[in-house]
């Protein structure tokens, strides 16, 4: 490994391992008293990786006698940690009542042997681990969380004991994913430890250049208040890996690879990426546009290294974006162990949503794949007349009452913060520009199946930020997990940490600590109305800005008089393991391609949860705005500078820049229409029955 700790670190890809021992550098759990299955299947680069798997221990009075087996190094002990590993599978089961996998990081461990009766399966510690069934049923399927918290006599505390955090976060089934521990000790001026602060990363292993999601939780003051009982874990301990029951009946089934345990993490790569845990294979480091980037200017095209960290060149790099190899148009930089790429921006089309993918091989044939989606959207485009902006908490109120241009509104964040924290009655006074033009404390609970639907009827004490007497969720920001800190002013228990969107322009000149709202807490089958005023000549296409830790899909229908209703499409949102990871969705006719959607006067929507009711999509889904922007259209004429109208029959497919129309009738001229952006058709060519425009 080219890693700068790793003369003084522990490396382990467990390819030289075979039957059920994992070498005398490690101690395990496995005992009488807590049975467990370790083995080394093959791995996808050729090696092999650790399964650890357990079903029922002869101890299974309590939560810390659950199935189990944990596995340490025993050749070095660290105070200031560093500890990495892959999580290549686990069990998917969604059934809760037998399937419990709790996939773990542990450092600092200490009492790895208490007693004759209970041996090696309780030790202390501290532990960074993904729940991928906290919340999962045969019915429901599967809501996951992470917690960071320490281990107590080989059980997990939770966010309201002395140390911890959960979050929610849901494990995508057919993905892997590289796990990173951290905690440093803070001394006094006479360097004694009196605090840690412990960091918890998850990246996909498809994306390492930035985290999925971040946790962190600073450990209190010894004998804080004499609130907190238990110990901090400021001593030395061991690091190892941890596939732990959640549940005295349910199975644990894990696999893992690619260890590393030392005192600091690498510099070989610049933060927030992380390094590949295997030495020699290819990964991206260094790439632009970032991960969900928002408003991305595509002049600034694509660029980013590709590097085998020191374990030897790499021979082949390609680019994809929606599916289209772009390759041809990289630059070819010299072999080597670390090559630079260039993708220019003409390659790149403004006010675009691209899914890209990046493939790297090494002189042995190893492949990596690099997957992360971007926009080129701006802020002013979204902004403009040609486009149009719902904001999903802008919904109906009073039987159709609606505002078609609302000023922004809401309440600063700090003002938000103080009143749920500390419980203030709603409705809440003080919002911005609260009146007859903004959407904020609009509505009564007797809107409810009129111009919204909700199965929560109650404001809820975190979530009601916008709309202060219903039921819906209404979320300045995401709240992406609840943490301890006994050292912030007025501490009462638990705290929570927000994520928020990209913050438009309209927003920041609003108000100071005005937040983009998040429409939340949402359930199968709930919908929400929205009435405004379309022009007949406009021709949209409709993104859905979304954060989403389930695959699911919400509906859109033009509401007609009486029951009838049109449905317009489907938004599909993607799983990217936090909520916080927000995306576009675009929406989608029933054949799977952009819908084109052209209304006219005033028109009801109704945007519509459109899968069954089920526990786990109440909290995995949070929804932003959607935006109407304008289609590129085809248009068509017999006559060179008049006459021209839609023509229905152009295919356009925008990731080729191509529109395909059938070669039919006499001679047609045609022209692209596409409001707010500049476009040109570079080339007609005929393909069979078919003419091929190409545009710029």
């Amino acid at each position: 490994m080219a890693f700068a700790v790793t003369s003084r670190g522990q490396v382990d890809n467990f390819n030289s391992y075979s039957g059920s021992s994992l070498g005398p550098n490690w101690a395990t759990s496995v005992s009488a008293n807590y049975p467990g299955d370790i083995s080394f299947p093959s791995d996808p680069f050729g090696g092999k990786a650790v399964r650890m798997s357990a079903t029922t221990p002869t101890h299974a009075d309590s939560d810390n006698d659950s199935p189990r087996v944990i596995a340490w190094r025993t050749d070095r002990m660290y105070t200031n940690f560093y500890v990495a590993v892959d999580v290549l599978s686990w069990n998917t089961s969604i059934d809760r009542n037998t399937n419990g996998p709790l996939i773990g990081l542990v450092a600092r461990l200490t009492n790895v042997v208490r007693d004759a009766s209970f041996p090696v399966g309780r030790p202390d510690g501290m532990i960074l681990w993904l729940n991928y069934n906290r919340f999962g049923n045969p019915v429901d399927g599967t809501r996951g969380v992470v917690n960071l918290a320490h281990l107590t006599d080989g059980q997990g505390n939770t966010p309201l004991d002395t140390l911890g955090m959960q979050g929610e976060f849901t494990l995508n089934p057919g993905h892997s994913y590289r796990m990173v521990f951290t905690g440093t000790n803070i001394l006094d001026g006479s360097g004694n430890a009196i605090n840690s602060i412990f960091y918890g990363r998850v990246y996909d292993l498809q994306d390492l250049t930035r985290p999925l999601a971040t946790v962190y939780c600073p450990d209190v003051y010894p004998g804080y208040g004499g609130f907190f009982g238990n110990p901090t874990w400021e001593a030395p301990g061991y690091s190892g890996i941890a596939s732990i029951s959640d549940g005295t009946n349910k199975t644990t089934d894990v696999t893992f690879d690619n260890f590393v345990a030392a005192e600091y993490p690498p510099t070989s790569v610049s933060f927030p990426a992380t390094t590949n845990g295997q030495a020699g294979l290819p990964q991206v480091v260094n790439r632009t546009p970032a991960s969900y980037s928002n408003f991305y200017a595509p002049a600034g095209g694509i660029s980013f290294t590709a590097t085998t960290l020191g374990g030897g060149n790499v021979t082949s790099a390609k680019l994809f974006l929606n599916g289209v190899d772009v390759s041809a148009s990289l630059n070819s930089p010299a072999a080597g162990n670390s090559r630079n790429f260039t993708f220019p921006g003409s390659g790149l089309t403004p006010n675009t949503v691209y899914d890209a993918r990046i493939e790297l091989a090494n002189a042995a044939g190893q492949k990596t794949t690099n997957i992360w989606t971007f926009d080129t959207f701006s802020d002013a485009y979204l902004a403009s007349a040609v486009s149009m902006n719902i904001e999903c908490e802008d919904f109906d109120f009073g039987g159709g009452g609606h505002i078609d241009n609302p000023l922004v509104s809401g309440f600063p964040t700090n003002v938000s913060y103080y009143n749920a924290f500390k419980k203030v009655a709603r409705p809440w006074t003080g919002a911005t520009n609260e009146g007859v033009s903004a959407y904020v404390n609009q509505g009564t609970p007797g809107d409810q199946g009129v111009d919204f639907y909700d199965y929560d009827v109650t404001p809820q004490q975190w979530d009601a930020d916008f709309r202060n007497s219903l039921g819906v969720g209404t979320s300045a920001g995401c709240q992406t997990y609840a943490y301890l800190d006994a050292l912030l002013p007025g501490f009462s228990g638990q705290n929570y940490r927000y994520d928020y969107d990209t913050l438009r322009q309209k927003y920041s000149l609003a108000a100071t600590n005005l937040q983009e709202i998040m429409l939340e807490r949402l359930e199968g089958g709930e919908w929400y109305n929205y009435t405004r005023t379309f022009y007949a000549t406009n021709y949209y296409n409709v993104y859905l800005r979304h954060g989403s830790e389930h695959t699911e899909q919400l509906r859109l229908d033009q509401i007609a008089a009486g029951p009838a209703t049109n449905k317009l499409g489907e938004f599909y949102t993607t799983n990217a393991f936090a909520k916080s990871n927000f995306r576009y969705a675009p929406l989608l006719d029933g054949a799977g391609k952009l819908a084109v959607v052209n209304l006219s006067g005033v028109n009801t929507l109704r945007l519509t949860v459109d899968v069954p009711q089920a526990e786990r999509t109440k909290w995995g889904l949070m929804l932003n705005y959607i935006a109407f922007v304008p289609a590129l259209m085809v248009e068509s004429s017999l006559q060179a500078n008049t006459g021209y109208t839609i023509d229905n029959t152009a295919l356009i497919n925008q990731n080729t820049r191509t529109i395909t129309v059938p070669q039919s009738g006499p001679a047609h001229y045609y022209r692209l229409r596409w409001p707010g952006n500049t476009v040109t058709i570079t080339s007609i060519t005929l393909s069979g029955a078919n003419v091929v425009l190409t545009y710029q």
